[in-house]
């Protein structure tokens, strides 16, 4: 047994031996029911701390691969209640991940995930530090998963989604669209509805909209599609909008100063589209502080659901996030299957609201 252990390796202690249980249960070497060697047996055969066999142990007992029954040692779980294991990674700056005006997105995107987990069989594995780090590198030999979600992603670590899908395992991105790969997404359609939500206001006389937005760079995709969807209604209509319409926001825990200077260097505006839930209390609670009333003095239209006051006035493009958690398990179950990787584009829903006034 000792020969499972290559301190040399670049795979930490635990995570060997533990991959080494599963592989000989994958081989049949260990059977349904079958008592483990102890914690002591595991630490003599290989030559490891007591506490580093138990470490490996307590995990492949909470991922439902081995029951614990006190007094009588470690034993192989019954194949019928073992979850197919999905891990969970965030290829995206965590620091974006701290705004609390994404609070909702994130409780609503967890909701249809947990949803869609438990539909088709699935357990969610939030990838441990050292795991993930492997997993990049690709010397990660045999994951401890069935699949794995990239629950959020940049454009700047597309090298390692590469690497990621050159693994072998079944891999599919929430909520982006990965233009030029071979990577299956589950995603919404992010240039439809807003092209439909700016046309609206066109149509209802508005000339100068105002568009509030992430940075126009590669690595944030959904907000070239949002910009090309505003920026094409413009098109359609024999229209251009202007340069300086266009408040672009790199950095968003400085998008409201961003947006005060922006607001107060176009006071001409008749109307906004604001582009993502990130800038919707900033941006509204300006209006308001500068008593700009909606729509009477300001038309307004938004991506993303509005919460607060305004919640039930602003039209809005809602994505479905539930569903498209719900939609993600359905696209691993269908690859696990041996079928093709498909992925699924959805459309976003208008809430309907108030938030528009006509001009003659």
């Amino acid at each position: 047994m000792h020969k499972i252990i290559d301190k040399n390796a670049p795979e930490p202690i635990y995570l060997q031996l533990k991959n080494w249980v599963e592989d000989s249960i994958c081989r049949g070497k260990l059977l349904p029911g079958q008592r483990l060697p102890s914690e002591n047996e595991f630490s003599r055969r290989c030559g490891i701390h007591r506490n580093t066999a138990r470490n490996a142990l307590l995990r492949l007992e909470r991922e439902g691969v081995l029951r614990s029954v006190p007094g009588s040692g470690w034993f192989v779980s019954q194949p019928e209640k073992r979850l197919r294991r999905v891990g969970m990674l965030s290829l995206q700056n965590p620091d974006l991940r701290k705004s609390p005006s994404l609070s909702d997105f994130y409780v609503r995107t967890h909701q249809g995930l947990k949803e869609g987990a438990a539909m088709y069989g699935f357990e969610m594995v939030r990838l441990e530090e050292d795991e993930v780090s492997l997993l990049l590198q690709g010397k990660l030999q045999n994951p401890p998963l069935d699949a794995l979600i990239i629950t959020e992603f940049q454009s700047k670590y597309l090298e390692q989604l590469r690497l990621l899908k050159a693994s072998n395992l079944p891999v599919v991105v929430f909520n982006r669209q990965i233009f030029g790969e071979d990577i299956p997404c589950v995603c919404i359609d992010q240039y439809y509805g807003t092209r439909d939500l700016v046309t609206r206001l066109i149509q209802n006389g508005h000339r100068r909209i105002g568009c509030i937005t992430m940075a126009l760079d590669a690595n944030w995709r959904y907000a070239q599609e949002r910009y090309r969807g505003y920026s094409d209604a413009f098109s359609s209509a024999g229209l251009t909008p202007e340069r300086k319409w266009v408040c672009q926001i790199r950095d968003a825990s400085k998008c409201r100063r961003k947006i005060r200077d922006f607001l107060k260097n176009n006071p001409d505006l008749t109307a906004l589209f604001i582009a993502g839930e990130t800038f919707h209390k900033s941006t509204l609670g300006l209006l308001r502080k500068h008593g700009k009333n909606i729509p009477d003095d300001i038309s307004v239209v938004a991506f993303d659901r509005v919460g607060g006051a305004h919640g039930e006035q602003i039209i809005a493009l809602n994505q479905p996030l539930e569903e498209m958690g719900r939609r993600i398990f359905q696209t691993l179950d269908c690859m696990l299957a041996g079928q093709p990787g498909i992925g699924q584009v959805l459309l976003p829903a208008i809430t309907y609201g108030n938030s528009i006034r006509t001009i003659q």
